[in-house]
């Protein structure tokens, strides 16, 4: 099954056994298996015996092809390692560079996020104390208890008056 390239590294049909049988590299080196159905795809095993995914190519605004890291495999399977090498071949397609698409998609979520309930809320909690008002910590735990359990990653701006309004009276007690 196995075909050996003599210029250069192995090329196999990687599978997840496969992967986990292959052997440390020798003292002092590491090796590189590369994947025959996603080309770019490798796994390289070091003499400690680590194993990441690897894609080699050349990138966006590079004069040389060099490698990147997909992930540590455990974190990741061939199968989502080959997903992987595949939308990054879509993105070098584009000349998009996946580590710059990676980040402006860490910083979108990081934007998004700091416009949850939980993060307004959790900055209007650390002002009150910082103020020293006297009831915070009831504040805090009402508003918690009340609307943090249930709009915690909802975006602050799609909360409106009739959402509120309608914590409100489910809170309140009823008359008998």
């Amino acid at each position: 099954m196995k075909s050996v390239n003599l210029n250069g590294p192995l090329r196999e049909k990687l599978t997840d056994a496969r992967v986990r049988a292959l052997k440390p590299a020798k003292q002092g080196s590491r090796y590189d298996v590369l994947d025959a159905l996603v080309p770019g795809l490798a796994v390289r095993v070091t003499d400690t015996g680590n194993k990441t995914f690897m894609f080699r190519t050349r990138y966006p605004g590079e004069q040389h092809s060099s490698r990147r890291a997909l992930g540590k495999v455990g974190a990741l399977n061939v199968e989502q390692a080959r997903t992987k090498a595949r939308d990054w071949h879509q993105l070098l397609d584009k000349q998009i560079d996946p580590l710059w698409q990676a980040e402006q998609e860490r910083l979108a979520k990081l934007r998004a996020e700091s416009h949850t309930f939980l993060a307004v809320s959790e900055a209007y909690f650390a002002h009150i104390k910082s103020e020293g008002l006297v009831k915070a910590k009831i504040i805090e735990r009402v508003v918690r208890k009340e609307f943090v359990s249930r709009w915690a990653a909802r975006a602050i701006h799609d909360i409106n008056q009739h959402d509120v309004a309608e914590v409100i009276n489910q809170a309140k007690p009823h008359a008998v």
